[in-house]
């Protein structure tokens, strides 16, 4: 993202793909920042909870 910016692209990613032309037309492209966010916070903290199980 840093290397767009110094270009003069500015924004999120989902923004600068339709500026550029590119089109992701899959199921995801209804979630926002926030959610992919989140979803990764999930994620981690269910690896983590693995984890921990693992070593009992």
């Amino acid at each position: 993202m840093h290397v767009l910016r110094g270009i003069g692209m500015r924004g999120g990613l989902k923004k600068i793909e339709k500026s550029v032309g590119l089109d992701r037309g899959d199921e995801f492209s209804i979630l926002t920042g926030r959610d992919v966010v989140q979803l990764w916070s999930m994620a981690q903290e269910r690896t983590k909870r693995c984890r921990n199980s693992d070593s009992l």
